[in-house]
């Protein structure tokens, strides 16, 4: 399958599918973002294990029975149950496409936060600018601030509890948001001296002063993930 085509095929289904029930119109951009939810989820793959779905002539792969999400399994028009395969209901189709039109716009959030500033386009900017607007950390800053942040602050993930971000007396080197999860933050002597979570910022101390790092933070629970914004960004 080919990006380009990827896209024109489920802008198509939505319309057919939605239109007349729900009165609801995608644009290309947010089509772009179900499909990179089905990318992250394992449901497409990149034949070079891209981890950013492209709108161009890029190649892509169906990996149907590598996901338990019924939602998911069910873009690709077809059904696995057991060996046999059904063609879905419209209904089913149409409740899919709702669920990944839901949790797009997350996945492009995320997909945008990894490429290059430099390779951001207005049309991504402005979508991360929205979203910033949804987290607790930032919402004392001023909109220009968010906009300026929109194009340096970047998606950070870590796989495993116990990970060390960074360690007391480390140099500080980016200021860190909790995106989804949690960490800990630990001090020499004391232990565990409290938990953030998600909305919670961490790190920017150690920026503004110019100081060592004042505690360890390290992942409490599996996957968690960050917003980071890195020192020379920080600093302008």
């Amino acid at each position: 399958m080919i990006g380009t085509e990827m896209v024109d095929w489920l802008s198509s289904l939505t319309t057919k599918t939605l239109d007349s029930t729900k009165n609801m119109s995608l644009t290309r951009f947010q089509v772009v973002g179900m499909w990179q939810a089905l990318l992250e989820n394992g449901v497409i793959a990149h034949v070079s294990n891209e981890l950013q779905f492209a709108d161009k002539q890029f190649f892509y792969r169906w990996n149907i029975g590598t996901t338990a999400n019924f939602n998911m399994r069910l873009i690709s028009g077809v059904m696995f149950d057991g060996e046999q395969e059904t063609v879905p209901r419209i209904s089913d189709i149409a409740a899919a496409i709702s669920f990944l039109s839901t949790i797009g716009p997350d996945s492009l959030f995320r997909m945008i936060l990894c490429k290059p500033s430099s390779e951001r386009t207005m049309q991504e900017l402005e979508h991360v600018y929205r979203e910033l607007l949804h987290v607790k950390a930032l919402t004392h800053l001023s909109t220009m601030v968010k906009r300026e942040l929109a194009a340096v602050v970047f998606f950070e993930q870590h796989q495993h509890a116990g990970h060390v971000l960074f360690r007391q007396g480390d140099a500080g080197n980016c200021w860190y948001i909790v995106l989804k999860g949690s960490v800990d933050v630990i001090i020499h002597g004391k232990g565990v001296v409290c938990t953030l979570r998600e909305g919670d910022d961490f790190g920017k101390l150690a920026l503004v002063n110019d100081a060592p790092r004042a505690a360890t933070v390290a992942l409490r629970k599996d996957k968690s993930q960050f917003l980071r914004v890195d020192k020379s960004d920080f600093n302008r």
